[in-house]
């Protein structure tokens, strides 16, 4: 089969399992069987994408930068008229995709992703010629308003990047409680994201959409929510990290490589940094549940839009935690990673305001050990480096904090450095050893 065939032959598999026509089994062998024959198709299609935008940016900023030299001279009647002129070039380079080339690829990435950035440069030269308000969120909320569609009409997945990490700057930029509108933003996308997430094939697509999702998410919302609350701070960042974790499973159950669950590495990575927060005894502000209904900085109805978010969360942990439990079973390593909130819950509620409190300290520290221990031995018994290595991460990251708390010469510390680090090295060359000899 040529090329094409085969892609057209990937695009109709997910119809066809829909349809019945053949079973996801099926579809599976399909996909392997002619897999090696589109790996160089697949990178060379990502990579006209990227030329295709970079090309087209180049022109554009090019032209502005043209127009830009001669603005001051122009009148405003051709200063609105020339204002409006990317937004007119996007909308038929985008009605051409759209009509003609809407089973392409690469042309309605390009051609939504150029409409969209022309969008917004339409929207920024007439604030310009008519000095409206040059606030963040003056420019920032009618572009992403606007810019909604073009995430559905051609399923544009880099709109829907740009998209994200504009309703994240947009959320970076305002003031609270104006932060909280971030949420609706986000939901615009979800339907979006859910369509995609759960589509067969297209991994490349998946994985871009997981980390600018996981990425937009967490600076939404620690710009959203109130600072002063450990409700949100740390349980609700615990809740959301963990759901991220148990996530990962459901959306990709064939991951059985880590570095393809993205959910679980951004999840593992944010547990890691917490947990060395935590092992320091850093202070916490204690429960206030009175804050949940508002204050000075977050009236009424700001505090109920995050409290229905924080809600939301707790909800999705639950239900993940039962699908997790009935489809898969409980691992030590699922356990320990559903566990996460409600240990945060327990320092906090341990530390209640105060700083290296003995038994949130003890805490913090057994459980990091427990998910390393739990990971060390994952990796040992599947021959995973990559297990292996985020159990040895824990446990050195633990031993470290240890040492900078612990009063003791440099010359033990150094030691103990270079014990570690030959222990390391030990533990990769024999899993590395067994994967040879098992190979």
């Amino acid at each position: 089969m040529s090329k094409r065939e085969i892609r057209w032959l990937f695009q109709q598999l997910p119809e066809w399992v829909e349809e019945g026509f053949v079973s996801e089994a099926q579809a599976g062998a399909l996909r392997r069987r002619y897999a090696p024959d589109t790996q160089d198709s697949t990178g060379l299609q990502l990579g006209v994408i990227a030329i295709g935008i970079v090309g087209a940016l180049l022109i554009g900023g090019g032209v502005v930068s043209i127009i830009a030299y001669n603005w001051e001279y122009l009148s405003r009647d051709w200063q609105t008229a020339i204002s409006f002129l990317p937004m007119i070039l996007g909308l038929v380079l985008y009605g051409y995709v759209f009509f003609k080339k809407r089973n392409s690829l690469v042309w309605k990435e390009s051609g939504s992703a150029v409409l969209m950035l022309f969008l917004g440069a339409t929207i920024s030269l007439i604030s310009e010629t008519y000095h409206l308000t040059g606030t963040a969120d003056a420019f920032l909320k009618p572009w992403l308003l606007l810019s909604i569609p073009l995430l559905y009409l051609l399923n544009s997945s880099l709109s829907a990047i740009i998209y994200l990490i504009g309703a994240t700057a947009w959320a970076l930029q305002v003031s609270r409680p104006e932060t909280v509108g971030f949420w609706g933003f986000l939901v615009m996308a979800i339907p979006h994201l859910a369509y995609n997430f759960y589509r067969a094939g297209e991994w490349i697509r998946k994985h871009l959409l997981a980390w600018a999702f996981m990425i937009s998410w967490a600076f939404g919302w620690f710009a959203s929510t109130d600072s002063g609350l450990s409700e949100y701070i740390m349980v609700g960042t615990g809740l959301w990290l963990s759901v991220f974790c148990l996530l990962s499973a459901v959306l990709f159950p064939s991951g059985r490589i880590m570095v393809r669950q993205p959910f679980l590495l951004f999840g593992l990575a944010g547990m890691f940094i917490m947990g060395i927060i935590c092992a320091y005894g850093t202070k916490v502000p204690g429960f206030h549940l009175g804050g949940l209904w508002g204050d000075m900085e977050y009236p009424f109805w700001a505090a109920m839009t995050n409290f229905a978010v924080l809600v939301i969360l707790a909800l999705a942990w639950i239900v993940l935690g039962w699908i997790h439990w009935k489809s898969i079973g409980f691992s030590l390593e699922s356990a320990l990673l559903f566990g996460f909130p409600l240990v945060l819950a327990l320092y906090v509620a341990f530390t209640d305001g105060q700083e290296k409190d003995l038994l949130a300290i003890i805490l913090a520290n057994l459980y990091g050990l427990a998910i390393g221990v739990a990971y060390l031995r994952e990796g040992i018994r599947s021959n995973n480096l990559l297990d292996l290595n985020i159990g040895m991460l824990f446990i050195l990251a633990l031993a470290l904090t240890r040492f900078f708390d612990a009063e003791w010469s440099l010359i033990v510390k150094g030691v103990a450095f270079i014990l570690l680090g030959i222990a390391f090295l030990l533990a990769n060359l024999y899993i590395a050893k067994r994967r040879v000899s098992n190979a």
